[in-house]
């Protein structure tokens, strides 16, 4: 897993490379000032000029990139990793897909008349990175750097098992909440928004206690 394997990451380095390839074949069009934030009504709230604006989620992906490669080599569950390496991977491209899809979408809102951002497009985005997240994190083993990691699951195999088959399926059912949520009022749909992001995030710890709390008696 940890030995270079273009096969297996070739993927990933294309989708940086593609973000790159994005902001060199908009820059000319670009103003010389470009939106780098938004309001929850996707307005545009901040500014930088477009030397920076247009490179620093693509430089920014390759040190995220950088980052999760590395960590396995300083995880003591290494050899628990191992075991899930594909999964690991595969979680590792899809957030860079997601960096992608979040890079382009930025770069297209300035663009627009208000250089607003859209919100829908970018709820649906975050509702399918969860339902994927969560069809794939049943695969995941025991790991400091990746999954559901509480005093719990780390102590216990059958828990991390247990919680993150559990926690797969709510991570999918916050996800497809998250997607509707882009159809709903904008101050109706950021409450849901905000309630499925966490129920999402502190179910699964919760289940993750109470079934360590089944094991010891």
């Amino acid at each position: 897993m940890l030995t270079f394997n273009l096969k297996r990451e070739w993927l990933s380095l294309a989708t940086i490379l593609a973000m790159f390839v994005v902001s060199l074949l908009v820059y000319p069009s670009l103003p010389d000032v470009i939106p780098t934030h938004w309001d929850i009504n996707g307005q545009a709230d901040n500014f930088a000029p477009k030397s920076i604006g247009a490179w620093a989620l693509p430089v920014l992906s390759i040190a995220l990139y950088a980052l999760l490669y590395l960590a396995p080599y300083f995880d003591p569950k290494r050899a628990s990793l191992e075991r899930s390496a594909d999964t690991y991977i595969l979680i590792r491209t899809v957030t860079m897909l997601f960096f992608l899809f979040i890079h382009s979408l930025s770069l297209y809102s300035t663009f627009q008349g208000d250089q607003s951002l859209s919100t829908v497009w970018l709820t649906i985005g975050m509702g399918l990175l969860f339902i994927v997240l969560g069809n794939y994190m049943p695969r995941m083993k025991p790991s400091w750097i990746a999954g559901i990691r509480t005093p719990w699951t780390m102590s216990s195999e059958t828990v991390w098992t247990k919680t993150h088959r559990f926690g797969g399926r709510v991570f999918v059912i916050g996800g497809i909440v998250v997607c509707l949520t882009a159809f709903l009022p904008i101050v109706t749909g950021t409450i849901v928004l905000i309630v499925a992001l966490a129920a999402a995030s502190l179910i699964p710890v919760g289940y993750s206690y109470w079934v360590w709390r089944q094991e010891q008696a």
